[in-house]
């Protein structure tokens, strides 16, 4: 599948590695002890050394990087998705790499960074890309909501990803607007929005297959 996408996981691959490059020249300004880890409310809660901050944790995202696309070659049905579909998944983890970087040697250099609304509005444009392409997603078993109904019935997978698109869109913009709101109420209307975007397509698919059953 990848074959003809060689230059694309070259170039995000090396996009992945690119939060190397300010931290290499910003070395003697960072601190031994990195943040590296934040929670909902956007306050760091894990630490790591300044090697694994700036070396190891785009290394370790590269790994991620390669693994998926490793995987996704080997699964029946990956190989015939949309080119779209593909380009996506191979910029996800390249754009949460150049997101950590930023939030890592923003936090690291003192700079007061929004690093919960950066992260919210983040997550709701990435669902809002995701679910415009969700519709386009062929029947697999590597990419798309691979439950046992979807899988079983084309028309269900279809109907479903068809349903799940709008969904994923709406809650991706109601992501991006609760930036606005407290950053208290902010992990709340995080974890709604996900358990819904989760639960109502497979509750959907579940409720097309008993319709469609007879």
């Amino acid at each position: 599948m990848w074959k003809n996408h060689r230059r694309t996981v070259l170039l995000t691959g090396l996009v992945t590695l690119l939060p190397m490059l300010p931290g290499a020249l910003l070395w003697t300004r960072l601190p031994e002890r990195m943040p590296t880890h934040w929670g909902l409310d956007g306050t760091v809660d894990g630490w790591s050394s300044r090697g694994f901050a700036v070396f190891g944790l785009p290394l370790l995202l590269l790994l991620m990087h390669l693994f998926c696309v490793f995987v996704s070659d080997r699964v029946d049905g990956a190989r015939e998705q949309s080119v779209k579909v593909l380009r996506l998944l191979l910029w996800i983890i390249p754009a949460v790499s150049l997101l950590m970087g930023t939030m890592i040697y923003g936090e690291a250099l003192g700079l007061s960074l929004p690093t919960a609304r950066l992260g919210l509005l983040f997550v709701g444009l990435l669902l809002i890309l995701i679910g415009n392409l969700l519709p386009k997603c062929r029947q697999n078993r590597a990419i798309g909501i691979r439950i046992r109904w979807t899988l079983e019935d084309e028309a269900n997978w279809y109907a479903t990803h068809r349903f799940a698109g709008r969904l994923w869109v709406a809650g991706g913009a109601l992501l991006c607007l609760a930036v606005l709101l407290p950053v208290t109420v902010q992990p709340w209307v995080l974890l709604t929005v996900l358990l819904l975007l989760v639960g109502l397509p497979c509750f959907y698919s579940y409720r097309y297959a008993i319709r469609h059953s007879a």
